[in-house]
């Protein structure tokens, strides 16, 4: 050990050898090719609805607020703080200008008043079906080219990255489709 890190050199020479590849751009891992594709890939599904986005003053952030609203409606400000992952100062900024525009709704809780549960507006439906059938078109056309098999193995890709809450997020986001990891996984 080195500075207390193992150094690779007495055990692990295999993923010494790999490390080294991928730094340098050799073919002894094909770790950073796939995340390069995987880059490539995500900026190109998220594109194809940034013009459409940008026409509303909207950003990626906001569109992810809209998803996630539409999916889970009722969803508390807190609870889509913890989706994104953002900080509460983030999502509130976000959610401003969304409401502001009238695709996002808002009411006290019921039981806490302090709560707020968000909505999609009849706008905000709209606008959140538009972005998604743009950004699916895209997965859409790949999944096509490389058929069948091959994209289920994508999504069970997809779902095996997911950890358990994030299952448990999607399974309730589409509850008819709760438990397909088990076909994909075939």
């Amino acid at each position: 050990m080195a500075n207390g890190r193992k150094t690779g050199k007495a055990s692990g020479g295999a993923a010494t050898a790999r490390v080294a590849a991928s730094r340098t751009g050799g073919s002894g891992d094909d770790r950073s090719r796939t995340m390069a594709l995987w880059f490539f890939a995500h900026r190109r599904a998220t594109a194809a609805a940034d013009g459409l986005l940008a026409e509303h003053g909207l950003n990626r952030t906001q569109f992810r607020a809209l998803f996630f609203t539409g999916r889970l409606p009722g969803l508390t400000v807190g609870q889509l703080i913890d989706i994104l992952g953002l900080t509460q100062q983030a999502v509130s900024r976000a959610l401003g200008q969304l409401i502001d525009q009238g695709l996002i709704e808002q009411q006290s809780g019921r039981a806490d008043r302090r709560q707020r549960h968000l909505s999609l507006s009849a706008a905000g439906t709209a606008l959140q079906a538009e972005v998604v059938d743009r950004q699916a078109a895209v997965i859409q056309e790949a999944m096509d080219k490389v058929g069948p098999a091959p994209a289920q193995g994508y999504i069970a890709t997809l779902e095996a990255m997911l950890g358990i809450d994030e299952r448990a997020l999607v399974d309730r986001m589409y509850p008819d489709r709760a438990g397909d990891r088990s076909a994909a996984a075939e």
